[in-house]
Formats: C-alpha cells, structure tokens, sequence
C-alpha cells in the first residue's frame, strides 16, 4: 500500500487558493466568450484578447446606434459588472499568491530558476517538499523532468520529460 503524507493547514490554504484563483479565471474566460457570443449574434465583433472587449464594451452597452435591445444592454451591463468582480477578486488572490511566495524562503529559491514565477513556486515547493515531484510520472505531468546525478547543472535547465512515459529524457545528455 502507498500512503500519502498529510498535507499541513499551509499547504491546504496554498492549494484552496489556486484552486479558487484557477475557478475564477476559468469563469472569466467563459463570462469573456458568451459576451463575445452575444455581440457577435447581433453583428459586433472584436479582436480576440480581452482587453480589446473591456476597452469598447461600455461603450457598446451605451451607444443607442448599436443593433441592442434595452434588455440586451441590461444583460450585458450585468455580465460586464461580473466581470469586473472577477477581475477584483482574481487580483486580491493573485497577490496573496505573490505576497506568500516573496515570504517563503523556499518559494524565493525556487523563483530563482528561469520559469518559476510566484503562481508557480508555492504549490511546486509544496510537492517538492514531499518528495512527489520527482516520483516518476508526477514531473510528466507538470511539463518538468530530471536529470540524472551526473548532468552538470548548466544543462539541467534544457531537461525535459516524456510525456508518454514516465521516463525522463536529459536533453544534454
């Protein structure tokens, strides 16, 4: 049998907010396409990053010459209010990520290798700490690998692993 070690309150708190944060700009992203899709049923288009709709929405809610029904504009006043909630709220946690990373001494040493950024350390150091991320598959998973004992540590950054296998492959070696 394998038995998994207990996470501590940190690590649970860690994981609660990614999760909450990854729900948040999931609900975003769908919130941003069904505006688009109702924009787009009535004619009005915009380019595909979301700023381009956050800059002009207001003014198509507002604009009287736009082919909008007044319950339309309701509904997308509505959406475009929620929207903007979730930006707030996936800011806040975003920066309590940050703020908790810039803290954790482990955090700061993982954030010293390219890539690493502070979304990504607190909850890398949390399996690293436990060991499960260099068990076999788990570093497939994440897009991550090993190198074995003897690969200089210059090359350890061009490592990459085998996402059909739980093999790892060292590209320098």
């Amino acid at each position: 049998m394998r038995f998994a070690q207990l996470k501590t309150q940190e690590q649970l708190d860690w994981q609660a907010m990614h999760r909450v944060r990854d729900r948040l700009v999931q609900r975003s992203t769908a919130l941003i396409n069904e505006i688009r899709g109702f924009l787009l049923e009535r004619g009005i288009t915009f380019a595909a990053q979301p700023i381009h709709l956050r800059k002009n929405l207001p003014t198509v809610i507002e604009d009287a010459e736009q082919n909008l029904s007044p319950r339309l504009r309701w509904l997308l006043d509505r959406l475009w209010q929620e929207w903007k909630q979730i930006e707030i709220d996936v800011e806040a946690i975003t920066d309590e990520i940050e703020r908790i990373s810039n803290e954790d001494a482990r955090c700061r040493q993982l954030r010293q290798i390219p890539g690493f950024g502070p979304l990504v350390s607190p909850p890398l150091w949390r399996l690293s700490a436990t060991g499960l991320l260099f068990v076999a598959g788990a570093t497939s998973r994440l897009g991550l690998g090993s190198c074995p004992d003897n690969t200089p540590p210059e090359a350890s950054r061009s490592c990459t692993a085998s996402a059909s296998a739980a093999t790892f492959i060292c590209v320098a070696c």
